[in-house]
């Protein structure tokens, strides 16, 4: 990028403030997220040479990197600022080019100017004039020091806006590759996506579909179960699951669960197959897969279907085999909160069945086997090129954002080593995370305590499926399962989404050990 000489016509100073490293690092995410929200895609951090501030030009530098901004370091001496200061500029010669100088450090003399360079004048607001433009930019800068302000600010369970910045380009171009050839379904992108991903999980088959119930529906439909039949499923899976199994007419039948990792019990699947039994489905809850390796002997020997629920176990292994390649098909959900997420309702079928993958693309498209000749009647369930097109930019994210998440849940299980129970570690299985789920009989003080700090959690599931209105409705009561209803009453999700800072993973560990060390 050529350097070149900006007019300064804006200038506004304030008085010195105290910021720490966290809140540095704060200031500039929010300022570059509002610089991406406008199209920046580069910045220059500029430092100054005669002073020095390496602290903070390594922290821009080291956020700028992680939201995938182009970024340039300049060197140049400029006056001693009095305290925090920012000056906003346009560029004579590249009147696309906008700036604001930052100081943000412990020493008020410690200086960083960073360069916002556009594609279009109008994104910022310049068509009203350079002071338009200006005034916008100063909003932004007014926004991200509020924000750096904030004591920790509130810190989310999931924030989908940063792995969007942070992959804004490629995520834009592959929206602009679909709508340059106006080819919506059925396309090249949702054929390569269906390749990628059959490569990817090691099976033959991948089918692109609607929605992750839609992909359960599809699967046990397409696997011949029907009226009737009754399905095993463990009883801390979530409602979509069970909903799938109604659609279709089969009947679900709950089981225990085992408290070590949560997956269904074996013994407990064993003891409820009866003469109606057909097939079990498997949960692999929050990234972890279950232990199959006796539940495919249990299926063998008594001739059952097995499909697998992958909705939170993108790229999970077991054995060094990814989950969605044990059964007869695996279902994953593709929405927006998944760890390979579309920005929509999504999801796909795998299997190495090509009699089944054909019945779903089929029952997916409304029996039609071809132009307006439909063979039975099916649903209309089809995953659009767009997400499709997005879908493969993530897809090559996937591995490297699941490394992250493991580094998080690593060193919270180092944290709350004796204070807890956090998730099992297995070498012969790959947990990736979806949620860091952790148990505890104190798990409402310690979900009300971690509120007050401004650290949100979640539940996942509060209600046991067979404990829901819609079940007693539909199946009536169950007898009771108590592992299942007890950890219902301890688990609490924690953040660890593969944007997290190592400065909020912390914050989080903090305030949990806090709240047992009191």
């Amino acid at each position: 990028m050529t350097a070149c000489d900006p007019i300064k016509v804006y200038d506004a100073r304030w008085e010195i403030e105290e910021f720490n490293d966290d809140q540095v690092r704060r200031l500039f995410e929010a300022t570059f997220a509002y610089g991406r929200l406008l199209g920046v895609d580069t910045v220059t951090l500029t430092r100054d040479a005669r002073l020095g501030c390496a602290r903070v030009l390594e922290l821009g530098v080291e956020t700028a990197l992680r939201l995938g901004l182009r970024t340039f370091v300049r060197y140049e001496p400029i006056s001693t600022p009095q305290g925090y200061f920012t000056s906003l500029w346009v560029s004579q010669e590249h009147p696309q080019t906008m700036g604001l100088g930052i100081t943000a450090s412990h020493n008020p003399k410690q200086y960083i100017g960073i360069k916002f360079t556009v594609p279009t004048v109008q994104a910022i607001g310049l068509d009203c004039g350079p002071l338009g433009g200006l005034t916008k930019v100063r909003e932004i800068y007014h926004s991200a020091r509020k924000f750096a302000q904030t004591p920790g600010g509130s810190l989310t369970i999931l924030d989908l806006t940063r792995e969007f910045r942070a992959h804004r380009r490629e995520l834009m171009a592959a929206v602009e590759r679909v709508l340059t050839r106006m080819h919506l379904f059925g396309g090249e992108e949702l054929k390569a996506f269906e390749s990628e991903m059959s490569a990817y999980l090691g099976v033959k088959h991948v089918r692109g579909v609607a929605s992750g119930t839609d992909a359960l529906a599809l699967s046990i439909d397409a696997a011949g179960l029907g009226a009737g039949d009754e399905v095993l499923i463990q009883a801390n899976a979530f409602v979509a699951a069970v909903e799938a199994l109604h659609r279709v007419g089969a009947v679900p039948v709950a089981v225990d669960v085992r408290l070590d990792d949560l997956g269904p019990d074996v013994e407990d699947l064993a003891a409820r197959i009866g003469p109606r039994t057909r097939g079990i489905l498997v949960v692999h809850l929050y990234g972890l897969p279950v232990d199959l390796r006796p539940i495919l002997a249990l299926v063998r020997e008594r001739n059952l279907v097995l499909l697998e629920d992958c909705s939170h176990a993108h790229g999970a292994t077991l054995d060094g085999r990814k989950v969605g390649s044990f059964g007869r098909a695996g279902a994953f959900s593709l929405g927006v909160v998944k760890n390979l997420a579309a920005y929509g309702d999504a999801g796909m079928i795998s299997t190495d069945d090509a009699e089944l993958a054909e019945r779903v693309r089929l029952l997916g498209t409304h029996g039609q086997v071809k132009k307006n000749e439909h063979a039975f009647y099916g649903d209309n369930s089809r995953l659009d090129e767009i997400h499709a097109a997005m879908l493969r930019v993530k897809l090559h994210l996937l591995d490297a954002r699941n490394a992250r998440r493991a580094a998080i849940a690593a060193h919270y299980d180092e944290r709350f080593a004796g204070l807890l129970t956090t998730p099992p570690v297995d070498p012969t299985r790959t947990h990736v995370y979806h949620q860091y789920v952790v148990r505890t009989a104190d798990r409402d003080a310690l979900r009300r305590h971690l509120a007050e700090h401004d650290v949100d959690t979640g539940v996942h599931y509060p209600v046991p499926i067979h404990r829901q209105p819609a079940w007693l409705g539909a199946y009536g009561e169950t007898p009771a399962l108590p592992r299942a209803e007890r950890v219902a009453r301890e688990i609490l999700s924690l953040p660890v989404h593969a944007d997290l800072t190592d400065a909020e993973v912390e914050r989080v560990a903090e305030k949990v050990v806090g709240f047992f060390r009191r």
